[in-house]
């Protein structure tokens, strides 16, 4: 796969570990302080992309999040973006430090989408038997 130039300091030079076909890993020992791995999930012939901006560095720099749990995670379509890479999730605890962090729902440079944001009362983590949500758990929607 061919890969156009990238200015070395929009380039990610990191390590970049390969645990299986689809998974790299950002070990939490690339950089002093951060708390979990980083992982990306992309097979080989997304690897030299993952190079070509920083977006892997910033999965690294949400592995420093307060309250972070298992992992920064990245999805396939990763990208740069502000805050959080594009396709990039964590999730926090709250009883640990957690935060809702502005940067998690993120927005594309230039693909003109905003930040969005919740004040949601009600836990979205549930147990996923049965894929629906304990009774009384979701608010109804107001009709607008």
């Amino acid at each position: 796969m061919k890969t156009a130039a990238t200015p070395a300091d929009r380039r990610y030079d990191g390590p970049l570990e390969r645990l299986d076909d689809v998974t790299l890993r950002i070990p939490r020992t690339a950089r002093p302080g951060m708390l979990v791995d980083g992982l990306i999930f992309a097979d080989e012939r997304l690897e030299p992309l993952l190079r070509g901006d920083r977006a892997a560095e910033q999965v690294a720099n949400v592995a420093f999040l307060p309250g972070i749990q298992m992992a920064s995670l990245a999805m396939p379509d990763i990208h740069w973006g502000y805050g959080f890479c594009i396709g990039g999730v964590c999730g926090t605890d709250p009883a640990a430090g957690g935060v809702v962090s502005p940067g998690g729902p993120t927005s594309a440079a230039r693909s003109g989408r905003a930040t969005t944001s919740s004040r949601s009362r009600w836990s979205i983590a549930w147990p996923t038997s049965g894929l629906r949500p304990p009774s009384g758990s979701m608010p109804a929607r107001s009709a607008s």
